[in-house]
């Protein structure tokens, strides 16, 4: 390995690529032992490659360092979103059999309406029809906020049962009639198996799901019954859902360090790694040096690693993700970027949610979906610099590095990173591209 802070140049030939790409010219090998499978001891122990866009040089150094490279005054934008215990392991009620599902996203109400059987949408259409004002807000209140109020008296049991068993039998239950907690959207292994009615065991119980429908798009929707707050009890029966390429299970330092240290908003099912190299040490330190941040929260869902199957790149279509974006940030955004302060984004997820929020070349304040797709081509608005991982070949976090960087660049910043065996994805190292 080389020692820290060399510094390589790149031949600055004719670099500007046609926005017309193929998938193809986001490929590359990446030997399986390059992968990291675990993160590193320390947070901001992990490598840093420097990419100036200008001079067109990479310089090696350790993420700690990165302070020594970060514009002065430079604004760092953070992703706050908290990765949900989202992977999903149980059993088949009828024949015992293991399925796995990932949550992808909570439906609204009205797609219980849309999905269920017949004669559930007739209880349902009724349940509200008949019910006092106050329940009927409830009933079509955010489903994952919403306590079993309304539910009927061995639902509401669930809500003060003191045992597992208890909360199990209530679950089950409550599968039996109205699907009155939640509707999700996941990805299910293996999808060959279901079918609409397929009721599935997690936890000895305490969280039953049933298939409602399996649309054309690969996703199923489960109907979801529990017991009283559903993040309790997903803490308690899900799993850190870690890529696929990581090839192990889970572990209990995976519930720490699969998460930044500055996570708040729980939704998401993907960690924005890029931010999982930041200590509370460093941020503070950074402050200190004149630094200032502010969070913003994309929760990362499958739009962001969400396979590209088209040849023609601009024909693929992102999967919408949640962003929320306050008026108070937005209004710092835009001071910092009239004093002429750079801003840096921590993470492809923080470009994305930037680059959605001030399309039109002003930051505003943003809450809702955004379908993005980000690739070579793209005019950039907003974001002057970014703090991202080295990703998969092929992907949309790769396309939109190089729609950021220059597609030769990135490129052969991905080539050099090969030759001094730099850790690749989620628990690998950095690149600051500036």
């Amino acid at each position: 390995m080389p020692p820290m802070n060399t510094l390589t140049t790149l031949s600055a030939s004719s670099h500007r690529c046609s926005i017309n790409m193929k998938l193809a010219d986001f490929d590359y090998h990446l030997p399986a032992d390059s992968i990291a499978q675990f993160p590193l001891q320390r947070r901001d122990g992990s490598r840093l490659m420097v990419i100036d866009r200008t001079s067109r040089t990479f310089q090696h150094a350790r993420f700690s360092q990165i302070g020594e490279f970060l514009p002065d005054s430079a604004m760092l934008v953070l992703n706050d979103t908290k990765v949900m215990p989202a992977r999903l392991i149980g059993k088949k009620l009828k024949t015992g059999g293991k399925i796995e599902f990932l949550l992808v996203r909570e439906k609204a109400i009205d797609a219980r309406l849309e999905t269920a059987p017949t004669a559930q949408r007739e209880a349902i259409d009724a349940r509200l029809e008949t019910a006092p004002t106050a329940q009927r807000e409830l009933e079509t209140a955010p489903t994952a906020q919403r306590e079993l109020k309304i539910a009927p008296a061995e639902h509401r049991e669930l809500q003060t049962a003191p045992t597992k068993e208890a909360r199990a039998a209530t679950a089950r239950t409550a599968v039996g009639g109205v699907c009155n907690n939640a509707i999700w959207e996941v990805l299910a292994k293996p999808q060959r198996s279901l079918k609409v009615g397929t009721r599935v065991s997690f936890g000895d119980g305490e969280l039953i799901a049933e298939v409602v429908d399996i649309p054309t798009d690969g996703h199923c929707q489960l109907c979801l019954s529990y017991a009283g707050d559903f993040a309790d009890v997903l803490a308690r029966v899900g799993q850190v859902p870690l890529p696929p390429y990581i090839k192990r299970a889970p572990t209990a330092e995976d519930v720490n360090r699969y998460q930044c240290v500055y996570a708040e908003a729980e939704g998401a099912i993907a960690a924005p790694t890029a931010g999982l190299h930041f200590t509370q040490e460093l941020l503070e330190k950074l402050r200190n040096d004149g630094i200032e941040t502010a969070t913003l929260t994309l929760h990362v869902g499958i739009g962001t690693f969400q396979p590209v199957k088209v040849e023609e790149i601009a024909s693929h279509r992102m999967h919408a993700e949640s962003i929320h974006l306050s008026a108070a940030v937005a209004a710092r955004l835009r001071d910092a970027r009239e004093a002429g302060r750079k801003i840096v984004a921590v993470g492809t997820t923080v470009v994305r949610a930037l680059e959605t929020a001030g399309r039109n070349g002003t930051v505003t304040p943003y809450r809702g979906e955004s379908e993005l797709f980000i690739y070579p081509g793209h005019q950039f608005n907003v974001v002057d610099a970014l703090i991202t991982n080295f990703h998969l070949p092929k992907s949309t976090l790769l396309m939109l590095v190089s729609a950021f960087a220059d597609v030769k660049l990135i490129r052969a910043a991905y080539q050099e990173a090969l030759r001094q065996n730099y850790r690749f994805y989620s628990y690998g190292d950095a690149m600051l591209i500036l």
